[in-house]
């Protein structure tokens, strides 16, 4: 009997915590002032604006405060979504940023992150992680949680500074290269990060089990939510990348020493057909642009799964054919990957997309 009344407080405990987080609200600060991104927050909005500082320790002390002051706003203007950082810190000089490489390690240093899950369905989200200098590190995440698209890169920026008392960053995420139902009023999902290196020390705004580990900072289930974004215009995208090339060719075996022209064009296009469907289109594509694939020695009977860096290869229609030195065997899969979704490639296996060429 004793072991069942036990039993039933934990559970009634666990559940007022979940509904607690649940009802986590942040309510941006709508501004007509101008905010410069420079890691300082000295503009009179960020004063006005509803501070977060609740954060509770994924590791090493589950459910304890975090043990550094933070401080989270958020503001906006008819085309940004601004979140600012406050880091306080007891020992500034420890503070761990040594990364400025667009997608690095971040999480090797001190860094903040911010999630945002635009559609409310804790399905897919944006994760925007940065660090006190400032570099950039952005992620398209579906299924969950359980796909990762690293090589989705956003247009956002960032700037981190370091004081006496720890460090700020200021962020900046334009409307437009968000995905999100236009409404009079929007509700979206967030959670917020901050790691601390020499501490080894992760923590939330809506905490994530440490069971879960890292992976579970990815998962937009564990959420708050973003209320009063009005009078926001509906998502529209549009992205052409043209290229240019030419070349002069001699033959050598040529007595005459005839030379010949070369001339090469083409175009990556993005457009934002409706607030959740981007057409990508293609034409003559400049593969050599594409950065290559590091190298990694293979001795095991399994593929090697490499991430595809073709920009149109985000949000594709994506076929796959088996291939073997006799020739291609066959169809093996299709599929529609959906928002931030990036085709992968496999060793062994051809990749393609249907183009313009």
């Amino acid at each position: 009997m004793r072991y069942r009344i036990v039993l039933i407080v934990f559970v009634v405990i666990a559940v007022i915590n979940l509904n607690a987080e649940a009802s986590k609200e942040i309510r941006p600060l709508l501004t007509q002032e101008t905010i410069e991104i420079d890691g300082h927050l000295t503009e009179e909005s960020w004063v006005e604006a509803q501070v977060i500082d609740d954060f509770i320790q994924q590791s090493p002390d589950e459910g304890e405060p975090i043990t550094e002051r933070t401080e989270v706003r958020m503001v906006y203007d008819a085309e940004n979504l601004y979140i600012g950082f406050e880091c306080s810190d007891s020992e500034p000089e420890k503070v761990v940023a040594n990364e400025m490489r667009r997608d690095g390690q971040l999480w090797q240093n001190d860094n903040v992150y911010v999630m945002l899950d635009t559609y409310g369905d804790k399905r897919q989200c944006f994760f925007f992680r940065t660090n006190a200098l400032g570099a950039l590190s952005d992620t398209a995440v579906t299924d969950g949680g359980e796909n990762l698209n690293g090589s989705w890169d956003c247009i956002w920026e960032a700037a981190g500074r370091r004081h006496d008392k720890g460090w700020t960053v200021e962020i900046a995420i334009p409307f437009n290269q968000l995905r999100y139902k236009k409404q009079d009023s929007m509700v979206w999902g967030v959670n917020f990060g901050r790691n601390i290196a020499r501490k080894n020390e992760t923590t939330q705004w809506i905490q994530v089990p440490r069971s879960e580990s890292w992976p579970g900072t990815y998962h937009p289930t564990y959420q708050g939510k973003v209320i009063g974004l009005e009078g926001i215009a509906s998502p529209s995208y549009f992205d052409v990348k043209p290229y240019l090339l030419g070349g002069l060719a001699r033959r050598l075996d040529d007595a005459s020493w005839q030379s010949t022209t070369e001339l090469d064009a083409g175009l990556d296009m993005k457009y934002g057909v409706t607030s959740n469907l981007t057409l990508d289109l293609t034409l003559n594509t400049d593969f050599a642009q594409v950065e290559a694939d590091r190298e990694e020695v293979n001795l095991t009977r399994f593929d090697l799964f490499f991430q595809n860096a073709v920009n149109f290869s985000s949000k594709a229609v994506v076929c796959s054919l088996s291939v073997q030195a006799s020739g291609i065997l066959g169809p093996h899969r299709c599929r529609f990957s959906t928002v931030g979704v990036s085709a992968s490639k496999v060793i062994n296996r051809f990749d393609f997309l249907v183009v313009v060429n």
